[in-house]
């Protein structure tokens, strides 16, 4: 009887058409009817959950004011239930429901923005992983080298996007005392967000760079990265590449299987 009444009481509050079944529930308590009541947790749930995205997305908040982003929270909230009992998981599909969401049509970046703020969030929250160094991989045989298989690092992923999102996002920081203007002409960036022990970073990549992150991302072995995006490139031109992409601890690896 129990689950039946926790989903009841989950219907009720994301739909108040749908909150007949809980209400014969609730009793009378304080003067306040059962539809009083449960409309008095929906607000202060809706609330809730709405200081977490503001928590999640602050930059996106201060772009659009608090009062605007207070109601585009709460239509967010009304329409996506969380799925988690972490409320740190919540807001993850934020982004989309930006880009859907006709009174903010106005701010093409902002969903990339919204990206953006949560790809930083969740790399800071993931697991601590040892990168690849130069040094082990020069300790490791060619053969094995060939079957090594790279993985960007846990805490580090990648984010395209048409508009310069990396200045919007530094310019609207606290604290920030440069020149705060952006010019969308800027236009396109490839990033990637990491982290290093506690510090995060965040770097624009060139095109090589990006294809590089790419394919290592997909999770091929060394040799069939370097055979993926050799094409273009001079030998030494790809293995600086590497090198580079190493020693900027971006990518962890292990041992590939024999087939």
């Amino acid at each position: 009887m129990l689950p039946e009444l926790l989903r009841a009481m989950g219907r009720g509050l994301r739909q108040p058409a749908e909150q007949a079944e809980i209400l014969e529930a609730i009793r009378d308590a304080a003067g306040l009817s059962p539809a009083q009541q449960l409309a008095v947790y929906r607000s202060s749930l809706t609330a809730g959950m709405a200081r977490a995205l503001a928590y999640s997305y602050p930059i996106c908040q201060r772009l659009v004011g608090e009062n605007f982003f207070l109601a585009l929270a709460t239509s967010f909230v009304h329409n996506h239930p969380s799925r988690s009992p972490d409320l740190n998981d919540y807001g993850a599909d934020f982004a989309d429901f930006l880009r859907d969401f006709e009174p903010a049509r106005s701010l093409p970046y902002l969903p990339d923005v919204a990206r953006l703020e949560w790809l930083w969030q969740s790399v800071f929250s993931a697991r601590n992983t040892r990168p690849l160094t130069l040094a082990a991989l020069a300790r490791i045989s060619e053969a094995r080298r060939e079957r090594l298989q790279l993985r960007l690092l846990p805490a580090s992923g990648l984010l395209a996007s048409p508009f310069p999102v990396h200045r919007i996002w530094a310019v609207n920081q606290d604290g920030y005392a440069g020149d705060p203007t952006v010019d969308l002409a800027e236009g396109a960036v490839r990033l990637i967000v990491w982290r290093t022990g506690m510090n995060m970073r965040m770097q624009a990549l060139n095109a090589a760079e990006w294809a590089l992150l790419e394919a290592i991302g997909a999770g091929q072995t060394l040799t069939a990265v370097c055979g993926q995006i050799a094409e273009g490139f001079p030998q030494t031109e790809l293995a600086a590449l590497l090198a580079g992409a190493i020693a900027s601890g971006w990518m962890t690896a292990s041992r590939g299987h024999r087939r």
